[in-house]
């Protein structure tokens, strides 16, 4: 499957910027075509996923041109979408500043023209959402993929909701599964309800009131997670035990089991499964997928678990195709490493293609100045002239800003290049931006990674998860220490 497309990141007040001085019809103004300035704007790479393939078939069948474009590295580029940052105010050097709610609700309701085309919102990804960014699409084809994408519905009073759910077709895949409608149980969530002394948080009189008192709590118990039997996995998941599924409206953890066996051990009919659940199986045999209608946010909009409201949607009627969402699809040895240009600790735009003749020493940590990249940074910074000695170059990527990583390697004297990924492009590229947990508290972030890249920019080693004190030592003997 592909990788994805780079696309544009820009700031809702640059373009602002060019509005005011170009006339709102005219719009932002692009660098000359293909120069190093009009690269450096696609910051963003916009991963793989079900939107993604129903958006290239759609501006290929409504503009009738080609869906991207290639640099010299082979990177791929589309203009179809672009990202829209809301993170400064726009301030003249005269008149009033517009800020950055204004700005927001400006574009929100307008769109911009970037070299002739109109863009207009589309959707916000889920991961970006906190952050004030939105995708913007391509005024040509928003019809139809608004179509696609809400499936018949429509924006009900819980906008936060409709926003994310809308969003889950962007997650990230890796390839797909298909699980007919019919194919699948949807049995009732269990409702676990306790008491514990807990700082709530509540409205009184007009204001948020915090105060630690005993509150009862109400749980699903399986919320989001799913069943599926063995045979799901037989084709291309064979060593997989559990899959996270998206799709329009639709997320699930799904853990693998022998469904269909218990199912002919106990001499479970369709009518013992009827009686307590919700299937539109007409053989027992033809179940392969145990979940809750909290797994299926469609529901929230549909009017609830009904015979109709399951068989109305064009997408339902026909099957159940499945995403698997990348959270664990780091690059592999043999395949050709991703291109990235990024800014070094100095605001140098460094690409991957500058080291061509040399091998390279990728890693990416999660953040400057914490106990374990300090200590892996130092450990490659004592090892650097030994790796120099075998053709090859160290370089640390991270989301932190040039300016920490300048505070980094002056702190500790680092000889190696430091490269600032706040876009997340090279970081998603690599496949390092995974769910991460801790203390049961799951979040995104950058998995702890190293790879090893040869003098043709081919991955000869991949390295998750390394150790912070030995991960230099472990690449001198791949080296040939």
């Amino acid at each position: 499957m592909k990788q994805g497309y780079r696309i544009i990141s820009i700031e809702a007040a640059d373009i602002y910027r060019h509005e005011q001085e170009n006339g709102v019809s005219v719009g932002y103004k692009m660098p000359e075509n293909k120069s190093d300035a009009y690269f450096r704007l696609f910051k963003v790479y916009l991963d793989n996923s079900l939107d993604l393939i129903e958006l290239e078939k759609a501006y290929k069948r409504i503009c009738r041109k080609k869906f991207s474009f290639q640099d010299k590295s082979e990177n791929e580029y589309t203009l179809a979408v672009i990202n829209l940052k809301f993170n400064y105010t726009y301030k003249p050097q005269e008149g009033k500043h517009v800020k950055i709610k204004d700005l927001r609700a400006h574009f929100y309701e307008n769109g911009f023209y970037l070299d002739g085309i109109h863009y207009i919102r589309y959707k916000r990804s889920a991961g970006s959402s906190r952050e004030g960014k939105c995708l913007f699409i391509d005024e040509r084809v928003y019809k139809a993929m608004d179509k696609w994408s809400s499936c018949g519905l429509k924006a009900q009073t819980d906008l936060a909701s409709w926003e994310s759910y809308k969003a889950l077709s962007l997650s990230s895949i890796k390839g797909t599964v298909n699980i007919p409608l019919d194919g699948i149980l949807f049995v009732p969530d269990y409702k676990s309800i306790f008491t514990e002394e807990v700082i709530s948080v509540e409205l009184k009189d007009g204001k948020l009131l915090a105060e630690q008192k005993q509150t009862e709590i109400t749980n699903d118990i399986w919320d989001g997670e799913s069943f599926l039997d063995e045979s799901v996995f037989a084709d291309g998941y064979a060593d997989k035990h559990m899959l996270l599924l998206r799709n329009k409206f639709f997320k699930s953890c799904a853990f693998r089991t022998k469904l269909q066996k218990w199912i002919k051990d106990k001499n479970i009919t369709l009518d013992d499964i009827k009686k307590r659940g919700f299937t539109l199986a007409t053989d027992v045999r033809q179940i392969v997928m145990v979940t809750t209608p909290n797994s299926l946010k469609y529901l929230k909009f549909a009017g609830g678990l009904t015979e109709k409201s399951m068989t109305k949607v064009d997408f339902i009627k026909k099957a159940y195709e499945i995403m698997k969402k990348r959270t664990k699809s780091m690059l592999e040895v043999g395949m050709k490493a991703p291109e990235f240009m990024l800014p070094d600790k100095n605001g140098k735009l460094v690409s991957l293609s500058d080291f061509l003749s040399k091998k390279v020493v990728l890693y990416f940590y999660p953040k400057d100045n914490t106990p374990g990249c300090t200590r892996q940074a130092c450990t490659f910074a004592l090892k650097n002239k030994e790796i120099e000695s075998k053709n090859a170059v160290v370089i640390g990527i991270s989301k932190d800003s040039v300016n920490s990583h300048l505070n980094f390697a002056t702190k500790y004297n680092l000889p190696f290049v430091l490269l600032s990924d706040t876009e997340l492009s090279a970081i998603q590229a690599y496949g390092v931006w995974q769910e991460k947990k801790l203390y049961g508290k799951v979040s995104m972030g950058v998995v702890r990674t190293t790879f090893l890249i040869d003098e043709q920019g081919i991955i000869q080693a991949v390295m998750p998860k390394v150790k912070p004190d030995t991960n230099a030592d472990e690449i001198l003997a791949l080296l040939g220490y």
